[in-house]
């Protein structure tokens, strides 16, 4: 038998920051962390299209990484 036990969530916004000399997109990462464990995904969404407007650069997408702990009782 396993318990799980959630050790952090962070959220992540990729930007799309030019061209290389193969006109291949080049992307730059933020990242937050301690993003709290009950926030939904449909808001995780929403708070970061919202942060990527506030940039210059155009966001490309959003994900979030969840980090849970594995133990045998």
């Amino acid at each position: 038998m396993a318990t799980a036990t959630f050790v952090s969530k962070r959220l992540t916004l990729r930007f799309t920051v030019g061209l290389d000399d193969d006109f291949d997109p080049i992307y730059s990462n933020r990242t937050y962390s301690n993003v709290r464990e009950s926030i939904s995904d449909a808001d995780l969404l929403t708070l970061g299209t919202k942060i990527g407007a506030l940039s210059a650069l155009e966001l490309n997408h959003v994900t979030y990484t969840e980090q849970t702990l594995l133990e045998s009782l």
